[in-house]
């Protein structure tokens, strides 16, 4: 890892997240990682420091996933979630760790934002700690500001306010987000699982 610019103390943090560096053939496969960002076709291109940072901040890239994976995700980003070559450098600088989730959980986090929520796909990048919330996590904090009358279903909600709603802590996000307390979003949520267990039943 020393050898294409990662320094000790990035590799100790390495090895810490990602234990499975230790096993996995890394000499053969990391030169084949990094000629693989430096040639992904998105604007600006990747430079050296980026991809370092991208490597060390999910260091799993290095250990348990292979080019071919990495080139459907991004594959997936373009083609069927529509983001732009500007949007998909964002959202891997940003949130690399989306390059390790499955298709499934990005189509589903995508959809319900852009076709429930009516955030754009710029936004959508713009944000892109979202696709590391779960889906369920989303889900309730969009009812419950609807069920406050807070968002109307024609609004539309930019990053700011997606970044507001579904990456703060739940207290916050009751208090600073909804105006209400804690106890409340508590009681919306545990009314929400007892309707969806119903519907399932």
């Amino acid at each position: 890892m020393r050898s294409i610019g990662i320094y000790p103390e990035s590799v100790a943090y390495v090895v810490k997240e990602s234990p499975g560096v230790l096993t996995a053939r890394i000499e053969e496969s990391l030169p084949d990682k990094v000629k693989f960002f430096e040639e992904l076709n998105v604007k600006p291109k990747f430079t050296k420091d980026e991809i370092l940072h991208v490597l060390t901040k999910c260091p799993t890239i290095i250990a348990a996933y292979t080019v071919e994976s990495l080139q459907k995700r991004v594959q997936l980003l373009e083609e069927e979630l529509k983001f732009n070559k500007h949007h998909i450098k964002n959202i891997i600088l940003k949130q690399p760790s989306v390059l390790t989730f499955s298709n499934d959980a990005l189509r589903e986090k995508w959809n319900y934002c852009y076709e429930t929520m009516n955030v754009s796909p710029t936004c959508i990048a713009r944000c892109p700690r979202v696709f590391q919330c779960s889906l369920k996590r989303i889900k309730e904090r969009h009812l419950y500001l609807k069920h406050l009358g807070l968002i109307k279903d024609e609004m539309i909600i930019d990053d700011y306010g997606l970044g507001l709603i579904v990456t703060t802590s739940d207290k916050r996000f009751a208090e600073k987000v909804a105006k209400m307390s804690l106890d409340e979003f508590d009681e919306f949520r545990d009314e929400l699982d007892l309707s969806n267990e119903q519907n399932e039943e």
